[in-house]
């Protein structure tokens, strides 16, 4: 059965096998690192951070062919994968799990009016869509989130994965191997969406006929409130004035007030993360703001994780 295993109709569009074209289809004029992991590397050689122009990448690249669980960051970073870090948003991704019918997901896209993925991935168990974005700067994170959230929501009856929404994460290089499967891929457009283009076309269509939608972009000289102020956007300030408020104190927040530090920007984390991810960031952001050890950090969050969890199960 897995020989026989060919979810990509070769008609659709170009086909994608190597993993050099992968990689820079998605980071086209790279402006941060790349983070590259294969899980089954020995331990200390998994990870290799990726820079801009760096000499390696053909050989980094040529050498993964063929070869199992090799994954890459959709997004870029300054040192590492982490949401204070971010530097440049590339792509906009969906994760389905166990489903590999190519025209289903095509069809779903009509059914919700948005455009097709640029890229489509057969992932050996399942696949992943890619919509190619311009380089956008980390101030663009709350619209992209609310972007992200909205396409799960659209392909959750084909097993899209909750938990991949995250800009941080990582996925299947194209021309590697999942047990044995090659991972592969067609190319339906290789253009890169802006920001306004793509959040208008997922986000502007939400509940509304899509003729009614197109008069409201023709109509319109400003951005479309779609696009506009969000809770993701609220969020997002609340994240960016934490981090002013420790710099007050020269980044090193004072007893009496440490908790509550930790517990509001963790609650902002939680907005752009999965709750798997969250407990790496809290940590992180604790070391460079605070003095508390690593078991009283991991106290403080329990609240913040214990909601988290709750929201990505769909409570209110």
């Amino acid at each position: 059965a897995h020989r026989n295993y060919h979810p990509l109709p070769n008609q659709l569009g170009l086909g994608l096998d190597l993993p050099l074209s992968h990689y820079e289809l998605l980071h086209e004029k790279q402006r941060g690192v790349v983070i590259h992991w294969e899980r089954q590397a020995a331990e200390g050689n998994r990870w290799i951070k990726i820079k801009p122009n760096d000499p390696r990448i053909p050989e980094i690249f040529r050498y993964d062919q063929g070869r199992e669980d090799i994954f890459i960051t959709v997004n870029e970073f300054d040192g590492w994968r982490f949401i204070r870090l971010l530097r440049s948003l590339r792509s906009l991704y969906v994760d389905l799990d166990d489903y590999t019918d190519v025209y289903g997901v095509l069809d779903a896209c009509t059914d919700a009016q948005i455009p097709t993925p640029n890229i489509i991935v057969a992932s050996g168990k399942g696949l992943h869509l890619y919509w190619l974005l311009e380089s956008l700067p980390p101030k663009a994170l709350p619209v992209w989130q609310r972007c992200q959230d909205a396409l799960i929501r659209i392909f959750r009856s084909l097993g899209a994965d909750a938990a991949a929404k995250d800009c941080t994460r990582l996925l299947r290089v194209v021309g590697t191997r999942n047990k044995g499967e090659e991972v592969r891929a067609i190319v339906l457009d290789g253009h890169h969406w802006s920001l306004r283009q793509i959040a208008f076309e997922i986000l502007g269509t939400e509940g509304k006929p899509k003729a009614q939608v197109r008069d409201i972009r023709v109509k319109r000289k400003t951005p479309d409130k779609a696009i506009q102020g969000s809770i993701y956007a609220r969020w997002h300030l609340v994240f960016l004035d934490l981090l002013t408020i420790s710099g007050h104190y020269g980044h090193h927040i004072p007893e009496g007030y440490r908790d509550k530090w930790l517990f509001l920007i963790g609650v902002a984390l939680s907005w752009f993360t999965h709750p798997e991810g969250i407990e790496d960031e809290i940590v992180g952001l604790a070391h460079h703001h605070t003095d508390l050890a690593q078991p009283e950090i991991r106290q403080a969050m329990q609240p913040v994780l214990k909601r988290a969890l709750q929201a990505a199960e769909g409570h209110t």
